[in-house]
């Protein structure tokens, strides 16, 4: 039991890692084809505005501070 229960941190702490310093679990690459996506959906008029909410929005995320950590 305590072995699994070994294997189960390992796994967690393993992905938890990974995806420290993502943004919502996407990595640059994906946040830049959602981006590209969005401005081939609404064109260049409304491209600026929808940055601007993602931004507002990423402001008001809660994250975790490394510096603050150590």
């Amino acid at each position: 039991m305590q072995n699994t229960v070994l294997q189960f941190e390992k796994l967690y702490r393993k992905m938890y890692n990974q995806l420290e310093g993502t943004m919502f679990g996407l990595g640059f690459q994906e946040m830049l084809l959602i981006l590209l996506v969005a401005l081939v959906i609404y064109g260049t008029a409304k491209f600026p505005e929808i940055v601007k909410a993602l931004g507002n929005i990423i402001k008001k995320s809660p994250r975790k501070d490394k510096r603050s950590s150590s």
